[in-house]
C-alpha cells in the first residue's frame, strides 16, 4: 500500500470515530438519575434536541427542546400534583416568558426571573373560567410591572369588575401595593368607589 492511501484510511477511521461521539440519538425511557426519566433526542448522554422529562421526586413533567441537558427553547412544564402548567421559552434551564396557567384557571403571561417568579411586564389574570375558556366571573386583572413574583412599588394597572354588585368596572393606576393591593392616600388615576 502506498503512503497516501494509508494516510487517508486512518484519517477516514479517525473522522468516523469521532462522528460517533457526537451523534445523536433517541432514546426511550432513558434514566438520566435515580429520579428522571426521558424520552427523546439525545447528544453525548445529555437530553438536546426534542423531548420528554419526567421527575418522579419533584413530580413534574417537561416537554419541550433541550440544549446540552438544559430547557431550552418553546417548552411545556407541568406540576403534575399542583395541575399547574407553564408553556413557554426557556433559556439554559429557566422560563424567560411564557403563559402560566393556575389549576383554578387563573393565568400569568408574560415574564420570568431564574427563580421561576413572575418578573418583568406582565398581565395576571384571577377571574374564574369556565372549561371552554369562557369568562365565568370577571375577577382582579392586573397589567404592569412585577418584581420577583410581586408587585409592590412597581407600576401598573389593576381593574376589578364588579358588574354583579352595580359598581361597575373599578380600575387604579400608579404603583401598586404587595399583591395587587391599593391604599388609602395612594397617588394615581383610576374609578374607585
Amino acid at each position: 500500500m502506498n503512503k497516501r492511501f494509508m494516510n487517508f484510511m486512518i484519517a477516514s477511521i479517525l473522522l468516523l470515530g469521532g462522528c460517533n461521539k457526537n451523534k445523536m440519538k433517541n432514546v426511550e425511557n432513558y434514566e438520566l438519575n435515580t429520579n428522571q426519566i426521558y424520552t427523546g433526542q439525545m447528544v453525548n448522554d445529555m437530553p438536546e434536541g426534542q423531548g420528554v422529562l419526567v421527575d418522579t421526586k419533584e413530580n413534574t413533567k417537561y416537554e419541550g427542546e433541550f440544549k446540552n441537558g438544559l430547557f431550552h427553547g418553546q417548552g411545556l412544564f407541568k406540576w403534575i400534583e399542583k395541575n399547574d402548567v407553564l408553556d413557554g421559552k426557556f433559556e439554559n434551564g429557566y422560563p424567560i416568558e411564557g403563559k402560566y396557567t393556575f389549576s383554578n384557571s387563573n393565568y400569568y403571561e408574560g415574564e420570568f426571573n431564574k427563580d421561576w417568579k413572575f418578573h418583568g411586564k406582565g398581565l395576571l389574570n384571577k377571574s374564574i373560567f369556565n372549561e371552554d375558556g369562557t369568562v365565568n366571573t370577571y375577577g382582579i386583572l392586573y397589567e404592569g410591572e412585577f418584581k420577583n413574583g410581586n408587585t409592590a412599588n412597581c407600576y401598573g394597572k389593576i381593574t376589578f369588575d364588579q358588574t354583579d354588585t352595580n359598581y361597575g368596572c373599578i380600575w387604579f393606576e400608579g404603583e401598586m401595593n404587595a399583591n395587587q393591593n391599593i391604599a388609602v392616600g395612594q397617588t394615581g388615576e383610576g374609578l374607585v368607589r
